[in-house]
């Protein structure tokens, strides 16, 4: 027994040691200053030094553009989180929207980061999300935009895709058609656009009906902010197979036809046949190979993103 509690001291003391090392080390890194405390919000944090680096640094400086994947999936994050700020939302309604676009990183690595930062940094972001530095800005000092690395697996990622570019050009010139046509309707054309598809919902209808009724500026609102090619897209899995891989769609692009596109008189709906595609595809992608509580992680972070209908059942 004697032997063994001092086998059991002296894990005790080589971890304090380790802890007491790690302290000493990040002290004296911080020493260096504000080149070492303003690469990133976790050494910062470290160095006690957020608000300096925000205020002295990360507001004036000006990086390179990165229209990269991640990081255009951060910045996306970013502006919503920021939406949600301003609606005065708690720092655990943030942390839901930040985990729930984490999940949709498409580099498990990186989704795996995000959602480790998101838990240790949530104040720290939510600073950085106050102030007036740009997306791009706040998703660099997090590690999600101008990383070579990120860069590197990323591109290791899309060349195991079974999707080709073509895939994903084609859904997103389907998303914009429909974007397009969305921008020449006001609300009143929406609102009998949606009661009609309410109407064809059975016994959900008069629910349907009094949702679109009672939240049709939300909704309207929501559309005019969110639908977007890339998103779209990236969610339904034609650009970013996020949780597994999926046989190629049946529904392509033919630009000689009607197929997969309206008319130019734009009297004509998009073909059920795509619609249908894409709603079975999205399900596949966020039920398959996926956990309960990993699926309901996206459903609460895409719930945060739908203003003031978010607690609706």
């Amino acid at each position: 027994m004697a032997g063994l509690r001092s086998r059991k001291n002296d894990v005790r003391t080589v971890a304090a040691n380790s802890v007491l090392g790690a302290n000493i080390i990040g002290k004296e890194m911080c020493g260096k200053g504000q080149v070492y405390w303003c690469s990133n919000i976790m050494n910062a944090k470290r160095c006690n030094a957020v608000k300096h680096c925000i205020q002295s640094v990360w507001e004036h400086q000006i990086l390179p553009e990165d229209n990269g994947d991640i990081c255009n999936i951060c910045k996306d994050m970013v502006s919503q989180a920021r939406a949600q700020l301003e609606s005065n939302e708690t720092q655990d309604e943030l942390k839901q929207v930040f985990e729930g676009s984490c999940k949709l990183i498409p580099v498990q690595v990186v989704s795996d980061e995000c959602i480790k930062l998101v838990d240790e940094f949530i104040p720290e972001l939510v600073e950085t999300l106050a102030s007036q530095m740009n997306p791009q800005m706040v998703c660099s000092v997090a590690g999600l935009c101008n990383s070579v690395r990120n860069d590197k697996l990323l591109a290791e990622y899309k060349a195991k895709l079974p999707f080709k570019d073509s895939d994903c050009d084609g859904c997103r010139e389907v998303v914009s058609t429909m974007r397009e046509r969305f921008d020449k309707m006001n609300r009143e054309d929406l609102m009998e656009d949606l009661l009609e598809l309410c109407g064809r919902a059975g016994s959900l209808s008069d629910g349907c009906s009094s949702l679109v009724v009672t939240h049709l500026n939300t909704i309207y609102s929501h559309l005019t902010k969110f639908l977007r090619p890339r998103s779209v897209c990236d969610l339904a899995g034609i650009c970013h197979a996020q949780y597994h891989r999926h046989k190629k769609p049946e529904v392509q692009i033919i630009h000689e036809s009607s197929i997969g596109m309206l008319s130019s008189g734009g009297k004509e709906d998009l073909p059920c046949a795509l619609c249908e595609q894409l709603v079975v595809h999205l399900r596949d992608v966020l039920v398959a190979n996926t956990t309960e509580d990993e699926f309901k992680l996206v459903l609460r972070g895409l719930c945060m993103q739908t203003g003031s209908f978010k607690s609706e059942k």
